[in-house]
């Protein structure tokens, strides 16, 4: 029974084991609406007004979002559970989670997203912790412990266990992506399994898996424009040294456009749940200032390279060599094309052109524009100019509503078919 704060002296230690317990007998993981009274909601306020105060391990746990999300979700576990929170306790238990996950972070190597256990800590304070270093899980590769503490929080023993009988196979795990890259996949199970310390970095294969990922969430990098506190301190380091790092510092745009550039990556990484280790981020950002060069080269943008920041960051510079691409061939004579996914559509721009040469060839062959037939290349324009309505467009420059030749700088010769007159150049096309 949890003791009452008035009658002897409180046990938060014991307050959080029972309420820990209490969820954990409910089986029924935190999900769905988050609920905090308005009075728990001004507790949790105050403590994070208090910030450093409340312990020295503050900026160790993850400063403010931390502490924040940490206050929430244990107040939502302990309603869930129909456990009080007195509001005398609130000091003591903010104290108590940020030295759990402080505990968490290191023991766990999650040094540079110490956020990614925060549901660890809510349900399991430090026993995981403890419970990783025993017998039944001495042989469990580092690989597959931190699938268990990131996805699999409100049981990650039972998860480990499953994986030992069999009952969740090997090939199944694959939501966490290790950041080490060998010729040879290491063994989720087993002694032999090498761990993340013993392997050689490779760089591009980090980066290429942490695209892969952004790419399978299918969303682009908004909302939070940072990366966690200890990510930008990482990155501090080395933002303003960019010439020791690469030959390439200054035909990449300088030390505004690395930091920029390793603040995107690093948002990158820390959205789908991989660790950058700090002693690997001068890698990082030699092979960034190198994709930028190669990009910036390739779309013709060496003066302003910071347009292909968001292409970097997303593809690297695997998209500087589309044009080859025999899968774009309808397009091969249009550089511009190219250069307009690079800089609008930097998240999925193969997707971008994809679309445009299927938009084109279903226009071409609709009777309401078969007075274009004889300048096909406005079917190539309106589908990637004005992919968003590419038909209303034709549709416009059909009726005379569009001077291309005045709104979008065509030039060199006259083209003229049934329906309208229009100056082009179809090898250039527009100033983009």
């Amino acid at each position: 029974m949890i003791p009452e704060i008035g009658q002897q002296a409180f046990d938060i230690d014991a307050f959080m084991r029972e309420a820990r317990a209490a969820q954990s007998a409910r089986g029924i993981p935190l999900s769905g609406v988050t609920y905090v009274s308005m009075a728990q909601n001004e507790a949790i306020i105050q403590q994070i007004a208090n910030g450093r105060k409340v312990s020295p391990r503050f900026g160790e746990a993850g400063g403010i979002q931390a502490l924040d999300e940490l206050l929430i979700h244990f107040a939502n576990l302990c309603n869930c559970n129909d456990i009080a929170v007195p509001e005398e306790l609130w000091p003591k238990l903010a104290r108590q989670l940020i030295g759990e996950l402080a505990e968490n972070v290191n023991g766990l190597g999650f040094q540079n997203a110490p956020r990614k256990l925060v549901p660890l800590t809510i349900y399991q304070g430090t026993g995981f912790l403890r419970q990783a270093q025993e017998t039944e899980f001495a042989d469990m590769s580092e690989l597959l412990r931190r699938e268990a503490v990131v996805y699999h929080p409100h049981d990650p023993c039972g998860f480990l266990r499953d994986v030992k009988s069999g009952k969740i196979a090997p090939s199944k795990l694959h939501r966490f992506k290790t950041y080490e890259v060998v010729v040879e996949e290491p063994e989720l199970v087993g002694s032999a399994a090498s761990t993340p310390s013993e392997q050689a970095f490779d760089i591009r294969g980090f980066m290429r898996e942490a695209r892969a990922a952004q790419a399978k969430r299918g969303k682009s990098l908004k909302g939070l424009k940072y990366p966690s506190s200890a990510t930008m301190k990482a990155i501090a380091k080395y933002s303003d040294n960019g010439p020791a790092l690469s030959p390439r510092f200054n035909y990449a745009g300088g030390a505004d456009v690395l930091d920029t550039l390793l603040i995107r990556f690093g948002l990158l990484c820390e959205r789908n749940g991989i660790a950058v280790r700090e002693a690997d981020w001068p890698e990082v950002a030699r092979q960034l200032l190198e994709e930028l060069a190669v990009n910036a080269a390739a779309f013709g943008l060496q003066e302003k390279p910071e347009r292909l920041i968001p292409l970097t960051a997303y593809c690297g510079d695997d998209f500087s060599k589309i044009a080859q691409d025999a899968e774009f061939s309808d397009i091969a004579h249009s550089p511009w094309i190219f250069k307009l996914a690079a800089k609008n559509h930097p998240s999925d721009p193969r997707g971008f052109l994809c679309n445009v040469q299927k938009v084109m060839r279903e226009m071409a062959a609709e009777p309401e524009f078969a007075g274009f037939v004889k300048t096909p290349w406005i079917f190539k324009f309106a589908a990637a100019v004005y992919s968003s309505d590419p038909r209303g467009f034709l549709r416009d420059v059909r009726d005379g509503r569009v001077d291309l030749q005045r709104s979008h700088g065509f030039k060199n010769r006259w083209v003229i078919n049934e329906s309208a007159t229009v100056l082009v150049d179809s090898s250039q096309g527009p100033v983009l």
